[in-house]
């Protein structure tokens, strides 16, 4: 697949299955042995349904989590993203109770795409201002 049809399955992805909470998505657009790495989720996850349940602890803490493209890039298979996140802390996240309180913080991804679907997936956001902006560790002074 061309790079602008890259960039359209990463854009299809993030608005429809992260969004969109449309998870039935996920079959469509990731590869059966889809593979994503992501900074604070120890170990790799695996397969559609295991990002699934991945992301589905995502959305039981932060209901209302939305990620925005900042910038999006793309070259050969491979498709990389700026976003912003933003959400309300409104259920429990790893051992944190709900806050109440709504974050806002960047992250980046890498995504190396195979016949039209999403294979591999490189994301990090800035977990210590998700920490420090839901109350759970101190903010600097």
């Amino acid at each position: 697949m061309s790079t602008p049809e890259n960039k359209r399955v990463v854009s299809r992805y993030l608005e429809e299955v992260i969004n969109g909470r449309k998870l039935d998505r996920a079959d469509e657009l990731l590869t059966p042995d889809f593979a994503i790495d992501h900074a604070g989720v120890p170990g790799t996850v695996r397969t559609p349904a295991g990002f699934a349940q991945m992301i589905g602890v995502f959305f039981a803490a932060f209901p209302d989590l939305r990620g925005t493209v900042e910038e999006i890039i793309g070259e050969g298979d491979t498709v990389a993203v700026r976003l912003s996140w933003q959400g309300t802390h409104r259920g429990e996240f790893n051992g944190i109770a709900a806050s109440g309180r709504h974050f806002t913080v960047t992250g980046s991804a890498m995504y190396r795409l195979r016949g039209g679907q999403i294979a591999r997936t490189w994301a990090e956001f800035d977990s210590l201002a998700l920490l420090q902006q839901i109350g759970a560790v101190p903010a600097p002074a």
